[in-house]
């Protein structure tokens, strides 16, 4: 596998989980730095290993079995239980990806009104035709987008935090900046429960890595692709806490802890103009990746059910019908309550994917290994645990 497949591969995943919230700061607030105080970097450092760890099983399993998809690869996780798992595990992986087209719409619109001052649909717009656009395109065309907006978010993110961990221009100091700080009733539960919810409900990303899954042809190609995921997710989900850590609690209070980190502590113009690029490049990332994601899963359920094989119709129907029921979502109070279950599919994420990930997927791996196959024939049809177990 070449180092540019797996930079792309890598990209995808990347860009679709920098969304608004860790673009802005706003998510290490809410999720991390509330419960874990001064601790919120090695909490997230922690979560994002094991996020890893569970991208690994399921990369391997598709690589090993051929399996393309994440239907396919929790088919095979599930066994004989998947009659009763596969739907509510489509359900959480669907609107988990809506979700994320929401936050992108949302994203934009704020985009728009806040720094661009231009009116609130055009931001929704913007990023609704791009990601189409890049949907129909192909996976292809997508990852070579991607592989530039994500290169592009590593730098900007890299001199955005390096320079304010320099403290590059810092003056004015909070001064009931309080070292570390901790909350009033820290509970390891309450730490582990959020980054739980976070890395777990982010899960459904597994569907863009398998975007590229025909190229993992060897382990080595696995473990080298996620690596440089890794070193990309380190940059975007604990380099920003080590910063903001540093001005708690007194950055609590604020609802873009980045500008404000920006604007009124660093004041470098260079890195408040980055970061208006990092934050709409994060937007179209979003957006794209997941509207590519579903545009796939369309793809083979248009294909499979009716039989339909006109591209736009395959690659850009469904994307289109998803974005168009979004944007009203996006702009009236319906977001809100959209968003109060992402709490309630980060436990279901728990229970319907992490949890059979993470205990399941070793034991295929493991019969994969007793049984010296690195990768089935390719011509092997399988059929959940007949092939897995009995073979």
């Amino acid at each position: 596998m070449l180092f540019m497949d797996k930079l792309k591969a890598a990209s995808g995943q990347f860009g679709a989980m920098l969304g608004a919230g860790w673009a802005t700061g706003t998510g290490f607030i809410v999720y991390f730095m509330s419960q874990s105080g001064h601790k919120a970097p090695w909490v997230s450092l922690i979560g994002l290993i094991i996020y890893y760890l569970c991208f690994y099983i399921g990369l391997e399993i598709a690589r090993r079995y051929r399996v393309p998809g994440y239907e396919g690869v929790f088919r095979l996780i599930y066994g004989k239980a998947s009659v009763l798992c596969q739907p509510l595990m489509e359900f959480t992986f669907l609107f988990s990806l809506f979700l994320c087209v929401l936050d992108a719409f949302a994203g934009g619109a704020s985009f728009a009104t806040q720094i661009m001052g231009w009116p609130t649909i055009t931001g929704i717009l913007i990023i609704m035709i791009l990601s189409i656009f890049v949907a129909y395109k192909g996976t292809e065309f997508f990852n070579k987008c991607a592989t530039g907006m994500a290169i592009c978010m590593f730098i900007i993110l890299l001199a955005i935090y390096i320079s304010a961990l320099l403290g590059v221009g810092a003056q004015n100091y909070p001064g009931d900046v309080v070292q570390n700080w901790m909350p009033e009733v820290p509970s390891v539960f309450n730490m582990g429960k959020m980054a739980m919810y976070v890395y777990a409900g982010s899960l459904p990303f597994l569907a863009i890595w398998l975007l590229n899954y025909d190229k993992f042809k060897t382990r080595k190609d696995v473990t080298s692709t996620l690596g440089l995921g890794f070193v990309f997710g380190l940059s975007a989900f604990v380099l920003p806490l080590f910063v903001l850590v540093r001005l708690l609690p007194h950055i609590m209070g604020y609802d873009i802890p980045v500008m404000y980190l920006l604007t009124d502590i660093l004041r470098f113009p260079p890195a408040t103009y980055a970061y208006a690029i990092l934050l709409f490049l994060a937007l179209l990332s979003t957006g794209s990746a997941v509207i590519v994601t579903i545009s796939e899963r369309g793809k083979r359920f248009i294909g499979e059910r009716f039989k339909i094989k006109n591209k736009f119709l395959q690659s850009a129907l469904i994307p289109l019908i998803v974005c168009l029921v979004a944007i009203p979502c996006s702009m009236g109070g319906i977001l809100q309550m959209l968003f109060n279950w992402a709490g309630y599919i980060g436990i279901v994420s728990i229970i319907v994917l992490f949890l059979p990930l993470i205990i399941r997927g070793p034991i295929l791996l493991f019969h994969a290994n007793k049984r010296g196959i690195d990768r089935v024939p390719k011509e092997t049809n399988i059929e959940s645990d007949k092939y897995v177990i009995d073979n």
